[in-house]
């Protein structure tokens, strides 16, 4: 079977980012990450797993290093934005690409990784395609599920921190905004979390359908 592993961001101490109303970047990914292991493993061929399961911290190497152990086939981190205009809107998604190094007007979780760690980085290159086609299909999905314009959306290549070592193709998805009220209101409700796993998991789907491997 393909093992794809699901990353609920941040957790026990890391609360994330934090919305007005007190909702918590941790709870929300972990939400999701279940809902979308659930509806992933309806399918054939295909076991999930979770870098955490509950509310405990675990630190960025440990996550990539739990995927890399299990072999996996994806590595999909789960995130929600923030920013200081309360009126952004938007999805993000971030791929590995270690050949771009340039700093991004959107920066994702983590931090971007000092160049002394980009030599150690090179044997990343060969999963630069696939990662960048996944985060493209992920992102046309989540768009189309929720008619979303391509203008408040951005799919972005570059060395992330939350991804450094993934050895397959690795992506961040950051699902709205917790920082803007009228995104901290869908990303409330239940009903919202279950669509945003079932886009995920209509984008890993269609991922496979040319993909052998």
């Amino acid at each position: 079977p393909r093992k794809i592993f699901l990353d609920p961001g941040h957790g026990g101490k890391d609360l994330g980012g934090r919305g007005r109303s007190g909702l918590t970047e941790k709870a929300v990914t972990l939400e999701v990450a279940k809902y979308l292991k659930d509806i992933l493993e309806m399918q054939s061929g295909i076991e999930v797993f979770l870098t955490r399961s509950g509310d405990y911290y675990l630190s960025l190497a440990e996550r990539i290093a739990l995927a890399n152990n299990k072999k996996a086939a994806l590595f999909i981190s789960l995130h929600t934005g923030a920013a200081f205009n309360p009126n952004r809107q938007g999805l993000n998604i971030f791929y590995l690409n270690t050949l771009n190094t340039a700093v991004a007007d959107i920066e994702p979780p983590g931090q971007t990784p000092t160049n002394n760690l980009l030599s150690w980085l090179k044997g990343n290159e060969k999963f630069i395609p696939a990662s960048q086609r996944l985060a493209q299909i992920l992102m046309g999905t989540l768009n189309k599920a929720f008619s979303m314009p391509a203008s408040a959306s951005k799919v972005l290549g570059g060395p992330w921190a939350i991804l450094i070592g993934a050895q397959m193709p690795a992506v961040i998805v950051e699902m709205g905004h917790l920082t803007t009220p009228i995104e901290e209101n869908k990303l409330m409700d239940k009903i919202y979390r279950q669509a945003i796993a079932e886009a995920l998991s209509g984008g890993i789907e269609e991922y496979y359908r040319n993909e052998p491997y």
